[in-house]
Order: structure tokens, then C-alpha cells, then sequence
């Protein structure tokens, strides 16, 4: 670990986090393999920071890993989040078990745009293809997607505050403590280091 890693770490409490890819997404049938391959040999490089994947296609996960990488190699790596994008309750029943079933260390939902109210109470605790435990999951709720200029400002989609707190407060504790979005500054959720 370097001086500035272990400065920010004894400063923070935690590691630096890159939010990958905002503005794309590395789990896309249509991003280029290579992408994903000099991703993760970056990730592997670079252990001292906290990778934040997050993808709307968080189906295409397993296989995709699987083509570059062993197939458990992200419940191998403690600095890597996985997290999947749910904008309403049907993307949530849809997406969340899929998001549970990849083995990975600490995952986390994006509620961007957050159209609905989303309860996720009902899923299960601990679903994981290898039986390895939820570390963290994180709650991300916000009004408008940030990677989307058109979704923002007058033409943003309108976000009900009730909505956010529905979803929050029907979380599953305590493995989906909720965490706030502030826009371009970026995401916080201080459960998961």
C-alpha cells in the first residue's frame, strides 16, 4: 500500500472508491470483452481502491466474469461491489435475486431514477450460488440518473419523497443499510468499507 492509500485509509476509515464506468456499462452485450478483461486486470492491480460495478444487465454478470475470469473470482476480491440499477418494484423482483445470486463480496441497488416505491423485504438472506454470506448490500436512492443529462433538471422525472422513504424503510435489515446519492459528488453509504 502506498503512502497516499494508507493516508486516505487512516484518515477515512476505508479505501478509496472508483465508480466505474458511469456513463457506460461494462456488462452491456454490446461493450467489447476487451473492456472487461483490462478492467479486471486494473482491478487486480489496483487492490487499495474499492471498485463500484454497477449495471442494468445484472444478468449477464455470471457469464461475463466467467468468460475472463474464474467464475467465483469476484467473491475473491474485497474490493469489488456489485450493484444493480432498479427503478421500480417489478425491476426489483426481477433483478434483485439475480443480483444475489452472483457471488460477490458486498452488493449494493441504485434507485436512479426512482419511479415507485420498492419493497425489498420479501428477498431472501443469504441465496448465493456458493452459500457465502451477504457481507453488505447498499441502498442508493436517488431522484434523478445521474448519467443522463436528459433525466435531469426541467425534464427530470418527478421522484415522490415517500417513495424514497417506503423503499428505505422496507429494506431487508440489516444487510441493505440505506445510503444517500448527492449527484455529481457521488454515492456514501459508510456501512460497507
Amino acid at each position: 500500500m502506498d503512502n497516499a492509500h494508507a493516508g486516505f485509509l487512516a484518515k477515512h476509515g476505508r479505501r478509496r472508491r472508483v465508480f466505474c464506468a458511469s456513463l457506460a456499462d461494462i456488462f452491456d452485450i454490446a461493450a467489447p470483452k476487451e473492456w472487461r478483461r483490462d478492467l479486471f486486470d486494473l482491478i487486480e492491480l489496483k487492490p487499495n481502491l474499492n471498485w463500484l460495478l454497477l449495471t442494468k444487465r445484472i444478468g449477464n454478470v455470471f457469464d461475463m466474469v466467467s468468460r475472463t475470469r474464474p467464475h467465483d473470482w469476484l467473491a475473491g476480491r474485497d474490493n469489488v461491489w456489485l450493484g444493480a440499477t432498479v427503478v421500480n418494484q417489478a425491476e426489483a423482483d426481477r433483478d434483485i435475486p439475480k443480483l444475489l445470486d452472483v457471488s460477490a463480496r458486498i452488493r449494493f441497488l441504485s434507485m436512479e431514477p426512482l419511479l415507485g416505491s420498492v419493497d425489498s423485504s420479501s428477498k431472501p438472506a443469504t441465496p448465493l450460488r456458493d452459500g457465502m454470506p451477504v457481507a453488505a448490500i447498499c441502498l442508493y436512492v436517488g431522484s434523478i440518473e445521474s448519467s443522463s443529462a436528459a433525466k435531469a433538471g426541467p425534464r427530470a422525472r418527478p421522484m415522490h419523497p415517500a417513495w424514497a422513504w417506503t423503499s428505505a424503510t422496507n429494506a431487508r435489515p440489516p444487510a441493505w443499510p440505506s445510503c444517500s446519492s448527492n449527484g455529481a459528488s457521488g454515492h456514501h453509504c459508510r456501512q460497507a468499507r
